[in-house]
């Protein structure tokens, strides 16, 4: 498939990208031309199956780069930054989207183990400010196209409570107010940020949730088309969001779930 946007040399930096929704999304830009690098953390057990993966990209005509590294660190984002702006050689980063998951799921009240202040302040770091770290560092270094999009991934646990849920339900509440600052602050500079509330999505970060067989039967009983979101749906909202007919929408959350949220 060819490329949708035109002989720029752009770029998605996905964080999270090894699987899920920001794997998706990554596979879906490539399709459309985007050149992608992925910022991922896996064992080497997980790095066999992610490596089967990643060899998809080599179908498409784009340029391809991954980072296995922490990417909450600074010393690692200031590494891979620096190593994506020799890499990209005068490219341009249109698209950054945050898809980390890296949240604890303790519940309040537990016999063995509960939610402590360090567990919300980890999850915060790396499912929120994390977002906020790597704009200011990729800004600061240039990397950014003129009419860049900053995409994130949020829940509705943002405003539901859900058992077990609460540090990540509060950092999907921290990534939406510092996307809606970012659309705000960066707006000057050609850059979008838009957070996209994907619905009940049967992915590994899912499968973490405790419960999460009956989060999927129940979201198929709410959605009017009876049936789970998948990583696909949400991929196709990224692409939507990176063409330039997109360029005015900006501080939004968009519900990417055929309807559930509503129901």
């Amino acid at each position: 498939m060819g490329s949708d946007f035109g002989q720029n040399a752009y770029w998605a930096v996905i964080l999270g990208g090894s699987s899920g929704l920001g794997l998706a999304s990554a596979l879906k830009l490539a399709r459309h031309g985007y050149n992608i690098c992925i910022v991922h953390r896996n064992s080497k057990n997980e790095m066999r199956m992610i490596q089967k993966d990643f060899e998809e990209f080599n179908q498409y005509n784009i340029k391809f780069l991954s980072f296995n590294a922490d990417a909450s660190r600074p010393e690692k984002r200031s590494f891979i930054i620096s190593s994506l702006k020799e890499g990209i050689a005068g490219g341009k980063v249109r698209c950054l989207i945050h898809s980390v998951s890296k949240g604890n799921l303790k519940p309040m009240i537990g016999e063995n183990a509960s939610l402590q202040n360090d567990d919300f302040f980890i999850t915060l770091q790396h499912m929120a400010i994390n977002l906020y770290d790597w704009v200011k560092e990729m800004f600061h270094n240039d990397l950014f196209a003129p009419d860049g999009r900053v995409i994130s991934f949020t829940s509705e646990g943002n405003k539901k409570a859900i058992k077990n849920y609460a540090a990540v339900s509060t950092a999907k509440a921290a990534l939406e107010a510092i996307t809606r600052n970012i659309a705000l602050e960066f707006a000057p500079y050609g850059i979008r940020a838009n957070c996209i509330q994907a619905g009940i999505t049967d992915t590994r970060s899912l499968r973490m949730i405790p419960g999460n067989e009956k989060m999927k039967v129940q979201a198929i009983n709410r959605n009017p088309f009876q049936k789970l979101t998948t990583p696909q749906d949400v991929a196709n909202v990224v692409y939507l969001l990176c063409r330039d007919e997109a360029s005015w929408i900006n501080g939004a959350v968009i519900p990417v779930d055929g309807g559930e949220s509503f129901c």
